[in-house]
């Protein structure tokens, strides 16, 4: 086996930019390319191109708008391995949250740090995994 690049999508909108938030963001390094995006339309023409096979996406929702919005197009991130930090703990956000099947859910006002350490595991899990030719 040889390791392989893994690559970081986040997606946190200007209305979620915090100050936490973006701590978070740029504390996530590694051999891999990171990808940002603020805004739901960049987001969703990076996931109708090809090439994220080898990727672990990270969703930073505002507000449950923004998770409405984001369930719209729920088919494109099939597949995807992803951590989703929701707004709220409601028992409606949550439901909404898990349509996506996420790896791993987290809230805003929790600690980021056990999403460090999920990413953190799925990233060493993808970079052994063999190659498919």
């Amino acid at each position: 086996m040889y390791e392989k690049h893994v690559s970081l999508i986040v997606f946190m909108s200007y209305a979620n930019c915090t100050q936490k938030m973006w701590r978070f963001v740029q504390t996530q390094s590694w051999h891999g390319q990171v990808e940002i995006y603020f805004t739901l339309n960049n987001f969703y023409r990076r996931f109708t191109q090809a090439g994220i096979s080898n990727a672990v996406t990270v969703l930073l929702i505002a507000d449950r708008q923004e998770l409405e919005n984001l369930l719209q197009y729920a088919d494109l991130f099939n597949d995807q391995k992803i951590i989703l930090v929701l707004p709220d703990r409601a028992k409606e956000t949550v439901d909404m949250g898990h349509a996506l099947y996420p790896r791993f859910i987290s809230y805003k006002d929790g600690d980021l740090e056990e999403v460090t350490s999920v990413l953190r595991k799925l990233i060493d899990h993808n970079k052994t995994l063999p190659a498919v030719i």
